[in-house]
C-alpha cells in the first residue's frame, strides 16, 4: 500500500471527523458546493465566470463573477472585490445551498447551542445582557461551524464581560467598546474590576 503523504492523512482525518460530528448531531449532507471554479492563476487572459453565489446573512442570491484575482457580487462585467470566488452555475443550485446552510445552522442552534437557560449561569448574567441590551450593545452569539460573531459575551463561570471584535476591528477598537460597555454596567450599579489589559471586566457577584 502506497504512504499517504501528510495532506493525504489531514484530508482523511477532516473526513473522519466530520463524519463522526454528522452522525453524532443526524445531520443530512449539505447541498453541493459551487460548479463554477474561477479562472486559473496562470490565466492572463483576463477571463472572468460568471454565476451566482448567496449570502448567508442576508438571506439573498445574487449574480456575481469572478477572475483569478477577484470577484464581483450584484454584476457580471468586472470585479470590484479582492480573492476569487467559486460560483453556482444556476439561481437553483444557489438556493438549494442556501436552503442547506441555513438547515446546518438551524440544526447548530438546536443541538449544539445550549439554551438561554443553560449558557447563562444565572440570573446576574442575565441582568447584564438585558442593561447592554438597553444600551444599544449586542449579545455575541457563537456559531460552531463559523466561530464567535460581534458582540458581547458572559463567560458564565466567573461572570467576565468581555467584547468579540468583527474582523476589521483592532484592539483599539475593542478597548473602545470594553469602555463603553464598563461605563454601561457601572451606570447601572455593577461593580467590578477592569483587567490590566482593558479588554475584559471581571463583575463582582
Amino acid at each position: 500500500m502506497p504512504k499517504l503523504t501528510k495532506a493525504e492523512r489531514d484530508r482523511q482525518e477532516q473526513e473522519a471527523r466530520e463524519a463522526r460530528i454528522r452522525a453524532a448531531l443526524h445531520w443530512t449532507d449539505r447541498a453541493a458546493g459551487p460548479d463554477v471554479l474561477p479562472p486559473s492563476c496562470s490565466d492572463s487572459s483576463g477571463q472572468m465566470s460568471t454565476g451566482y453565489t448567496f449570502n448567508a446573512y442576508t438571506n439573498r442570491v445574487d449574480v456575481a463573477c469572478s477572475s483569478s484575482i477577484g470577484h464581483a457580487i450584484g454584476r457580471t462585467d468586472k470585479t470590484d472585490s479582492q480573492r476569487p470566488l467559486s460560483l453556482y452555475s444556476t439561481r437553483l443550485l444557489a438556493l438549494k445551498a442556501q436552503r442547506g446552510w441555513q438547515r446546518l445552522i438551524g440544526r447548530l442552534r438546536e443541538r449544539v447551542i445550549p439554551l438561554e437557560s443553560e449558557r447563562v449561569r444565572d440570573m446576574t448574567s442575565q441582568r447584564l445582557y438585558a442593561i447592554l441590551r438597553k444600551a444599544g450593545i449586542g449579545r455575541a452569539i457563537y456559531y460552531p461551524a463559523t466561530g464567535w460573531d460581534s458582540g458581547v459575551h458572559v463567560d458564565r463561570a466567573d461572570l467576565r464581560v468581555a467584547y468579540f471584535p468583527t474582523q476589521r476591528e483592532t484592539r483599539e477598537d475593542m478597548r473602545r467598546k470594553m469602555t463603553a460597555i464598563v461605563a454601561a454596567l457601572q451606570a447601572a450599579g455593577v461593580r467590578g474590576t477592569v483587567s490590566e489589559d482593558g479588554l475584559t471586566f471581571r463583575v463582582e457577584e
